[in-house]
């Protein structure tokens, strides 16, 4: 991460705790050079978080899965505006610890970042999800990839939608999903979609699961 003063991010969270506008361009200050690079196209703009947050509507105990973390920025974000905690999960070992700077230089809350396949988690853990279209590596050219440790993989890509939904389908009820730019896959039957707003960044939806195979037990908000 880039010498930032110390007194710029604290003024930078102060701003968001208090609901202030901030731009990419200040947050992005605080990732490394190359996250900061891929920042327009692969991490979700602050707007963005705040709104998805809002429509998660966590509480201080809401347990809250991003699919596909990546440099760390809607948990931060996300810990920094709510009470609520935040798990990442990612595949690059280098964004990894990333997010966990980033979110020790905020002095981010309840934020984990863990290392691995998403469908090695148990997504039933959570009361709420984020996707920001976390398989669009597997479908673009070498232009759209963060790196070079992901091809282009149709079989892989089927598997994925796959089991998402799968796993999707049985989430219990009441669960919220947020998508920006999707889930990689249709959302599967027994959600309802409470929200669709067509950003400049992009569509930003919000999905219940209002028909889940199991209701969830009885948990304070």
């Amino acid at each position: 991460m880039d010498a930032v003063a110390d007194e710029f991010v604290a003024d930078l969270v102060a701003a968001l705790r208090a609901g202030q506008p901030v731009s990419d361009h200040d947050f992005d200050r605080l990732l490394e050079p190359q996250s900061r690079a891929l920042s327009r196209i692969h991490w979700s703009p602050v707007k963005v978080c705040a709104r998805a947050v809002e429509l998660l509507k966590p509480g201080p105990h809401t347990r809250v899965l991003d699919v596909g973390s990546g440099a760390g920025k809607f948990c931060v974000l996300g810990s920094l505006l709510t009470e609520a905690s935040f798990t990442g999960v990612e595949r690059r070992e280098q964004l990894v610890g990333e997010a966990n700077a980033l979110a020790e230089r905020t002095c981010a809350p309840l934020t984990d970042f863990v290392l691995g396949d998403a469908f090695a988690l148990d997504w039933s853990a959570f009361d709420a999800l984020y996707f920001y279209n976390p398989f669009g590596e597997l479908e673009v050219t070498e232009l759209g990839r963060i790196d070079g440790q992901l091809d282009a993989d149709r079989a892989e890509l089927a598997y994925r939608r796959d089991e998402t939904a799968r796993r999707l389908s049985k989430m219990p009820v009441g669960t919220r999903v947020v998508l920006f730019h999707g889930a990689g896959t249709d959302m599967p039957p027994g959600y309802s979609l409470l929200s669709r707003e067509g950003r400049d960044e992009g569509p930003l939806e919000l999905w219940m699961q209002t028909k889940g195979v199991f209701a969830r037990n009885a948990r304070p908000h």
